[in-house]
């Protein structure tokens, strides 16, 4: 076994290391229709518990059973030209019927596309969300029609600027609904029936939007949506987007203009969402963020870029004016305002765009990956900035490596080696521990990170401030190491142990090589950097394969002898003398810690060592040392010499040994019968 190759290999391999209504059938739906303002029947007690049971597991979409449409947040049913016992629910699976029936002009068609439902005609579609705040939108491509909502009895209807508002008695859980027309849309509300007839001009739309949730709404809430129900009405709203961790931002966004929406990255703390729109013209664009991908928590964790530049936060959100071309003509046509704040669910954008081009809309709640700043912190921008100061102060690596080198076998065949000469067989495996603390960030594991930034859930002004640092703690590294970044550097690293195998063991056969990281958990940062190692282990089995005969056994070495090995043997006697020596050297970098142990098979044993050995002593099967350069300045470096031998070697030298005085003897008698017999003759 060549030592020396295998340590070579080590040291590249470190190196590279570095609630849902229940509804009747249509039929009965389409009877109670009829009685306008009439409540809906009150559920058994067994369909409240299998409501109850079906919402606590509901995600966001619809399921439909018989023309009943069943979602989280909305349900309704559907029969011929009507939407019957449009229907909204709570959180804690409270829901109401906001209106009996909705009317058509003409009968609809049904899509059904999870979190949507399209009913269409010739020149009508209806679109039903299963959202909390964005409910439905009518939208009329041909000539005007007109379409009738009939509510509950007990509710009242108030309009201001155009904006019609539904109320009903307060029980413990607040309604917040509102119907509005978009651009030649009119609404006439018929007190005695308690009726509204919209009449939608063509290109014009009508919304319904309502929210119900337990307790009181918080005034705030009800400002912002003030300000979202108004600027749609002006049409100045150009989408409101829905982002949840359960759903496609296609599935139950609204778009009021023509708009091209997309998602590059959806994960938790972090959403990246593409914009455009044919209609450079400016707008209002609101995002509804979920409580699936941000905290919700703290808005200051909150970090909005658009295109890669930091957009321009408002305290107010007045000041995200609906006249957005001004505001693009005060900041510049590349700025963009926007307005924060906590809704229902998690967290409401409301953002101005001045003009239309693409945008990459990137929303990061750095709140995920600082978990606790409030307890370290008052202020998260002060917490931030000592986290950054923290993360400079590394001048140093921070790595323990665990080191074993074991040949499980040795095969050979004594008679072979001694006739005509054989292959000796050697299985060597090899398994590394590597402990990662503090790591040098070097060019190549920069570009891995930065390649898959989307999908680290950092903003792009943190990540590149992070990357401007020479080290990378472990605490880093689990943030950074998603999966696209671990399957690049296992890739990586697995190519350089192969390609190192096979050039320091020229035929070896590489048998397996496996890679695991381990200790990804928590992917947080705090301020006492706990840097809780991440751990990396390596498993390369190779079978090598060397010819030798007896005469490499006798023939003399034209090398210069190693004084140190020479006086290492003969302090071992014979055993010393039938012994294969090994040399190597272990170089240990600043802040590196090396366990290293060599392994043979227990017909085999380590004869002398020119150190005091950490593990496992001389005459026996296992060796090994520790290198600690974890408080040196410096690099560390030794020098080390170990002799194997065992019995069946021995036995082998033995063995070819007699062989040759055999023949020699044999020769000698033979020779000595031939001149005695001659000398008889004579």
């Amino acid at each position: 076994m060549n030592s020396r190759r295998i340590l070579a290999l080590l040291a590249v391999i470190l190196l590279a290391c570095a609630s849902v209504p229940v509804f009747a059938s249509a039929g009965e739906q389409a009877e109670n229709a009829e009685k306008a303002g009439s409540d809906s029947a009150p559920p058994s007690a067994e369909n409240e518990d299998k409501k109850e049971n079906a919402t606590e597991e509901r995600n966001i979409g619809f399921l439909e059973q018989e023309g009943a449409f069943n979602g989280k947040f909305v349900s309704f049913a559907h029969s011929g030209t009507s939407v019957l016992n449009y229907s909204l629910a709570a959180e804690s699976n409270k829901s109401i019927t906001l209106l009996d029936a909705i009317v058509f002009p003409q009968a609809l068609d049904c899509d059904s596309e999870n979190c949507t439902i399209s009913l269409t005609s010739k020149s009508l579609n209806v679109s039903i969300f299963d959202s909390r705040n964005a409910n439905m939108v009518i939208t009329n491509s041909g000539p005007e029609i007109k379409v009738q909502f009939k509510f509950p009895s007990n509710f009242t209807i108030s309009s201001e600027n155009g904006v019609f508002k539904i109320e009903r008695p307060h029980d413990g859980y607040d309604l917040d609904a509102r119907i509005m027309g978009i651009g030649r849309a009119s609404l006439e509300y018929n007190e005695k029936e308690n009726t509204m007839v919209a009449s939608i001009g063509q290109d014009a739309q009508v919304a319904l939007r309502a929210t119900l949730c337990a307790g009181q709404i918080n005034p705030t809430i009800i400002e912002s949506l003030d300000f979202v129900e108004k600027s749609i009405a002006a049409g100045d709203i150009g989408a409101e987007i829905n982002v949840a961790k359960g759903a496609g931002i296609g599935d139950y966004s609204v778009k009021y203009r023509d708009m091209v929406l997309g998602e590059k990255t959806k994960i938790e703390g972090k959403t990246v969402l593409t914009i455009d729109s044919p209609n450079e013209k400016g707008c209002v664009v609101v995002v509804n963020l979920d409580k699936s991908v941000v905290t919700g928590g703290h808005l200051e964790t909150i970090r909005v870029r658009v295109n890669g530049a930091e957009a321009v936060k408002s305290a107010k959100i007045s000041a995200v004016s609906s006249a957005a071309q001004q505001i693009g003509t005060v900041l510049g046509v590349d700025k963009y305002l926007y307005y924060l704040e906590k809704s229902e669910d998690g967290v409401r954008l409301i953002m101005s765009v001045p003009h239309f081009s693409l945008l990459d809309l990137e929303i990061v709640d750095l709140d995920v990956v600082f978990p606790g700043w409030e307890q370290q912190s008052g202020n998260f921008d002060n917490f931030l900035s000592s986290m950054m100061g923290s993360l400079s102060s590394y001048a140093r690596e921070d790595i323990d490596l665990d080191a074993m080198i074991d040949v499980s076998g040795i095969d050979f065949d004594v008679w072979q080696i001694v006739t005509s000469g054989g292959d000796i067989s050697i299985d060597i495996g090899i398994h590394l521990d590597c402990n990662i603390s503090v790591l040098k960030l070097d060019a190549g594991l920069k570009d891995a990170i930065q390649s898959s930034a989307g999908e680290i859930p950092l903003d792009a002004g943190t990540l590149q401030e992070m990357l401007l640092k020479p080290y990378i703690t472990a605490d880093q590294i689990r943030i950074m190491l998603v999966d696209p970044v671990k399957k690049e550097l296992e890739n990586w690293m697995r190519q350089r142990v192969e390609d190192t195998v096979r050039d320091g063991f020229k035929g070896a056969e590489i048998k397996r090589v496996s890679f695991v990281f381990q200790n990804l958990d928590p992917k947080a940062l705090d301020g006492d950097l706990s840097k809780k190692p991440v751990s990396a282990k390596i498993d390369i089995d190779l079978l090598i394969k060397h010819q030798i005969g007896i005469s490499a056994i006798f023939k003399k070495s034209s090398s210069p002898k190693d004084p140190e090995v020479q006086q290492l043997k003969s302090e071992k006697g014979i055993l010393g003398m039938m012994s294969y020596p090994t040399k190597f050297n272990m170089n240990a970098s600043a802040g590196w810690r090396y366990n290293l142990r060599l392994s043979v098979p227990e017909q085999y044993q380590f004869v002398y060592a020119n150190r005091q050995s950490s593990y496992g002593s001389v005459d026996s099967s296992s060796i090994g040392w520790e290198m600690d350069a974890k408080n040196s300045a410096t690099p560390l470096s030794a020098k080390y010499i170990v002799g194997v031998s065992s019995e069946s070697f021995i036995w082998a030298i033995f063995i070819a040994g007699s062989v040759v005085l055999m023949v020699v003897a044999t020769l000698i008698g033979t020779a000595f019968f031939i001149v005695r017999a001659r000398r008889k003759r004579n």
